[in-house]
């Protein structure tokens, strides 16, 4: 749940990834994570509308 969090308030992957102890760059967490919230898909959406 954290992590999930952590991706949908626009935390940077890499940073998550050490805040995991991760050493792979944020390669896991994407793996893991790569669902997508519909909510949070949208906002994202919005971010390239001109």
């Amino acid at each position: 749940m954290f992590i999930t969090r952590a991706i949908e308030r626009g935390v940077d992957i890499k940073v998550i990834a050490l805040w995991q102890g991760h050493c792979d760059g944020g390669k896991l967490i994407l793996d893991t994570y790569s669902h997508v919230n519909p909510a949070h898909s949208k906002r994202m959406a919005l971010l390239m509308a001109d």
